[in-house]
């Protein structure tokens, strides 16, 4: 009897990780392309349209680091050269709305 509950029990996870196996696929797919298209559009552009107001955000100048304060010139989704933190959005310098980093998802 317990060699039966326990083959009952391996079946059940069995058929739980197999129903949210294509779910879990998808969603890092779509986590996948997302980062990719990001990448590519920073690649090509050294200037993003801020939502709030439409003018370019410059992603190359100076910036200071959220985490350890460190300031440095450079592109501004970086990885900080002291902490390595990457930060998650910028102000835009006119109307100060966050623009979001494209390569985070």
């Amino acid at each position: 009897m317990d060699v039966l509950w326990s083959a009952l029990r391996v079946s059940l996870r069995l058929a739980w990780w197999l129903a949210r196996l294509p779910v879990l696929v998808v969603r890092h797919l779509f986590r996948g392309t997302r980062r990719l298209s990001g990448a590519v559009t920073l690649l090509q552009t050294d200037a993003l349209p801020c939502r709030g107001c439409g003018n370019p955000v410059s992603l190359v100048g100076r910036w200071q680091c959220g985490r350890c304060k460190f300031t440095t010139d450079g592109f501004m989704f970086a990885g900080c050269p002291v902490c390595g933190s990457v930060p998650p959005y910028i102000p835009c310098a006119n109307c100060g709305v966050g623009l979001r980093n494209p390569t985070q998802a």
